[in-house]
């Protein structure tokens, strides 16, 4: 999206906006396809953009999001999931045992001092621009850009590797 693009988004604010696809099958060859605005109940994430969004098989009916960017340019680490039958959001808390999810970060070299300071983290830090892909009751979310050591923002990794991190439901 070019930036005059973003800031006509800005103005109409329709960055907060949520839709949904139908999808009716009623042949493999033609799919007929249907949008719908959602007005979801009560509060929900901040607008945003350069986020990701994945639904996990075991939480169906769900669909999580994480990180992005503000309206202000910050870019975010929060996480939170949307309710479709309920038609409504609840922000994930990765920092209380009571949590819905947890996350912990696929390989990382444990040679690097950086790599084992993110193992101990029980969530990926503020991210934008990355991908999030569902595998059975898992989710994956790599790569992206964020803040990094020296002040600035930058692609994520550690040591050159991809920075990828694992979604779960805690039975």
């Amino acid at each position: 999206m070019r930036k005059k693009d973003s800031q006509k988004c800005h103005r109409r604010n329709e960055l907060s906006t949520l839709w949904i696809c139908l999808i009716f099958c009623r042949s493999c060859f033609a799919v007929p396809l249907q949008w719908e605005l959602i007005q979801p109940a009560g509060s929900g994430p901040s607008a945003r953009h350069s986020h990701s969004a994945v639904t996990l098989s075991v939480a169906q009916g769900m669909v999580y999001i994480f990180g992005g960017v503000d309206t202000s340019g910050n870019i975010l680490g929060d996480m939170w999931v949307f309710d479709i039958p309920a038609q409504g959001w609840e922000a994930v808390d990765f920092n209380t045992t009571e949590s819905l999810c947890t996350a912990a970060q696929s390989a990382a070299s444990a040679a690097s001092a950086s790599a084992a300071a993110a193992s101990a983290a029980i969530a990926p830090g503020p991210r934008a621009g990355h991908a999030m892909v569902s595998s059975g009751s898992y989710g994956f979310a790599c790569g992206g850009y964020g803040p990094t050591d020296g002040g600035g923002t930058g692609l994520l990794g550690n040591g050159g590797v991809l920075d990828c991190w694992k979604l779960s439901l805690i039975p």
